[in-house]
């Protein structure tokens, strides 16, 4: 009885380390996970093509230089000076005669600064043209005092500062003027400036059939800001 109870205790002893030997097998046996697979994507490759055309270095357009195409600032103001110091004239026509009176600068800087005065008269006509004033000069040249300012303010002719009469000997000073077509009488001054700054007027004068006609122009006096 204690053989086969031996055995007995044996067998299941045995059975029992079977058991717990198939229970760890299978507890450490390695777990498989399956992972989904990703298609893959194929991208379209880049092809590589060569061009035939050629390729043209294009040179840059060079810039106009400023110096072309706008004056400087300093070019500018003495163009601009030079407008006001170029010569002035005026013309006058009365009839067929034609009254022109110029100064060579239209500024003077100040005085005492002289300014060249002509007076030219011209017959455009095509028959003789005969001016007379007997007791005076037919034709004159006058630079009054204050002109234009005097004139607005009282509506009488200020007093002359100088006249081209005056500087003539007596016997001189023409008192009839006879021009044939195409013909011209000139007459000059230099005229000296006494004031520092302001407008000056100068009066051409012919008398015609007892009647006055007179040619005006101005030039400026003073400092230039160049």
């Amino acid at each position: 009885m204690n053989a086969r109870l031996v055995l007995q205790r044996v067998l299941v002893l045995a059975l029992l380390m079977m058991l717990i030997l198939v229970a760890c097998t299978s507890g450490t046996a390695p777990v498989q996970t399956s992972i989904p697979t990703i298609p893959s994507t194929r991208l379209p490759s880049a092809t590589m093509t060569s061009s035939t055309t050629p390729i043209v270095a294009v040179s840059p357009t060079p810039l106009a230089s400023s110096a072309t195409q706008t004056l400087s600032f300093s070019e500018a103001r003495e163009t601009e000076v030079s407008g006001l110091l170029a010569p002035k004239k005026s013309i006058c026509p009365v009839g067929e005669v034609d009254l022109e009176l110029s100064v060579d600068t239209g500024w003077i800087i100040s005085g005492p600064e002289s300014v060249t005065i002509q007076f030219v008269i011209t017959n455009n006509g095509t028959e003789t043209e005969v001016s007379e004033k007997a007791d005076g000069p037919v034709i004159d040249i006058v630079v009054p005092s204050g002109y234009s300012d005097r004139l607005a303010q009282t509506g009488t002719p200020p007093p002359v500062v100088k006249r081209w009469s005056d500087l003539q000997p007596r016997d001189q000073i023409p008192h009839r003027l006879e021009l044939k077509p195409g013909e011209s009488h000139r007459i000059q001054m230099v005229y000296t400036s006494q004031i520092y700054a302001g407008s000056e007027t100068v009066k051409g004068i012919l008398w015609r059939n007892t009647q006055y006609f007179p040619c005006t122009i101005s030039f400026t006096v003073g400092p230039i800001i160049r």
